[in-house]
């Protein structure tokens, strides 16, 4: 049988799980006190293991939250998009703030954790604790409630789109990072790194993606790296999933594995208003679909988050069924906004300026870099393609593999492919120096 795929939708504690003595202590901090901490650590630290034993043992009420689908699936959670109804552009408009429906709830919370924090703007952090302000009616940094925020910010950054970077550098000028919000300077949270690794065991293979984190990059370590670059495609084993930095990338693989299925193909066209082009679609406007084909879905549902993989089990003319895991679904249409901003009397305004209406769904036989952070992989091949374009991106997409055995390179990796962001650098830095 071959080896496929598959996507970590749930964190559960390994069967050998140990309470060493940085767990113990780290839980029995976040535990007794009401202290904000931020919970640092390279690639397969152990942060959503960690993450998975506070929530099952805590005696707190605890709410777990991310910015990707994948990642709050994965947290037993909830977006932080979903969890605030925010919108997903900047929130800076007083009907973007509501008394939600689960506010009881919110009111009772006494932790609220944040995982895979990387990725996390300022004004989306911003954004929480104004929510937390409204619906607890407590003018206290998020609302009185405790912040664990776990995660790495040597990984993936925040994404930020051409029209809002205008925006975000005026309200944000030392970057968009989570780590620059208004909220998080008013509390300063603890850091605290884990340091052993248990994603990878070979000590080299970890030496050298530690060194790919923290841009110290050398031709040994290039050498090291590239002897998994594959010479021909049949050298690669079939059902692996494929990450690559762009959309287009992964939609030529995609493309390309969906026309070896011998089965009918359908086509759903999307429609689109005013100016909404094809990079701003979470898919394609025209959406072509066999029966059989793997897929992702890319908008959150009731029965799916935004990242979850299924495969194709029906197609009628205006109707999708999809399997995920043993259940079926029927797929309905959903609608995405564009905004713009305009400056009014000293405020930026948002605008919608396009809409775009398609299926939520996408192929998924090679899937993007930036949504597999927090994945771990037996095997993968990673196709830097023309090159990786954010801070992190090359070490997030090396270190999803177990081990160097596992990882099948459609192209070498180069310097340049080692994008960094020297504000990230300065903040551990601060940080480490304390340590000491």
């Amino acid at each position: 049988m071959n080896y496929v795929t598959k996507f970590d939708t749930g964190t559960e504690l390994p069967k050998n799980f140990y309470l060493n003595k940085q767990i113990r202590n780290l839980f029995d901090e976040v535990e007794s006190q009401k202290k904000h901490v931020l919970l640092t650590g390279k690639a397969g630290t152990g942060k959503s293991t960690f993450v998975e034993y506070l929530r099952i043992n805590t005696n707190k009420k605890v709410q777990v939250l991310a910015f990707t689908g994948v990642s709050a699936i994965k947290g037993k959670g909830r977006t932080i998009h979903s969890f605030f109804e925010l919108p997903h552009r900047i929130p800076n408009k007083k009907k973007d703030y509501k008394l939600l429906r689960h506010r009881e709830w919110i009111n009772k919370l006494d932790l609220i954790i944040i995982d895979e924090v990387s990725m996390v703007r300022a004004d989306l952090l911003d954004a929480m604790d104004r929510s937390l302000r409204l619906n607890r009616t407590k003018d206290l940094p998020f609302g009185g409630v405790q912040i664990l925020f776990v995660g790495d910010v040597f990984q993936m950054s925040p994404v930020v789109r051409g029209i809002e970077k205008e925006v975000l550098e005026k309200y944000y000028p030392d970057g968009p990072y989570f780590f620059n919000a208004k909220s998080y300077s008013q509390i300063l949270p603890k850091y605290i790194e884990l340091t052993k690794v248990f994603r990878q065991k070979d000590q080299r293979f970890i030496e050298v993606l530690e060194e790919v984190r923290r841009n110290r990059i050398t031709e040994i370590l290039l050498d090291y790296i590239n002897q998994r670059v594959v010479n021909a495609v049949k050298d690669i084993p079939s059902g692996l999933i494929l990450l690559a930095p762009t959309n287009s990338r992964t939609n030529e693989v995609n493309t390309k594995k969906l026309n070896s299925l011998h089965n009918d193909e359908y086509e759903f066209i999307g429609k689109t208003t005013g100016n909404f082009h094809s990079s701003d679609m979470a898919t394609e406007k025209v959406l072509k679909l066999k029966v059989g084909a793997q897929v992702m879905m890319v908008k959150n549902g009731s029965a799916w988050v935004n990242g979850t993989i299924g495969v194709v089990h029906k197609l009628e003319k205006d109707k999708i069924t999809i399997k995920i895991g043993s259940r079926l679904h029927t797929v309905e249409e959903e609608l995405w906004e564009k905004w713009d901003y305009q400056h009014v009397k000293g405020k930026y305004e948002p605008k919608v300026i396009g809409t775009f209406k398609q299926y939520p769904i996408k192929l998924a036989w090679a899937a993007t870099i930036h949504k597999c952070q927090g994945q771990t992989f037996e095997k993968v091949v990673v196709d830097l393609d023309m090159g990786a374009f954010s801070h992190g991106m090359t070490y997030v997409a090396l270190s999803r593999v177990k081990s160097i055995e596992g990882l099948y390179l459609v192209r070498g990796v180069e310097r340049r492919d080692v994008r960094f962001d020297k504000r990230v650098n300065k903040f551990v830095s601060q940080h480490e120096l304390l340590l000491e």
